[in-house]
């Protein structure tokens, strides 16, 4: 003798053949969507982030490239401002410079430059 088994209305139909929620979020609980939901906002997020900082190297990039040709423009200009000086400095001699109305510092001040040019001191 066969019994008679009673099932319930979910139990008679795969979870896409019912109406209303579908597939696997037809059975799970509430905080198992709240979970789901905040893994996928943490990914696309993630990859934004990802997408963000890529972009952001590439024009870090590019505008090192930059400032790496003014950094030798500025140093190709110091040079030709510095060979200017020296051409003119042969000209320069005591009598001319007394002659202009200079006079003699008893006290000797030298002068000294940063030979380096940082990428800081550029911009």
């Amino acid at each position: 003798m066969r019994r008679n088994v009673s099932t319930s209305r979910d139990q008679n139909a795969l979870p896409f053949r019912r109406k209303g929620r579908k597939g696997v979020l037809a059975y799970a609980l509430p905080w198992e969507r709240r979970l789901l939901g905040l893994l996928l906002l943490a990914f696309f997020l993630t990859a934004a982030l990802y997408v963000y900082f890529v972009i952001a190297s590439i024009f870090h990039v590019a505008d090192r490239q930059e400032l790496m040709s003014r950094i030798t423009a500025t140093k190709a200009g110091v040079s030709v401002l510095e060979t200017a000086y020296l051409a003119k400095t042969e000209g320069i001699t005591e009598s001319y410079a007394i002659g202009e109305g200079y006079v003699e510092n008893p006290k000797q001040i030298f002068v000294e430059r940063d030979t380096a040019v940082s990428i800081r001191n550029v911009r």
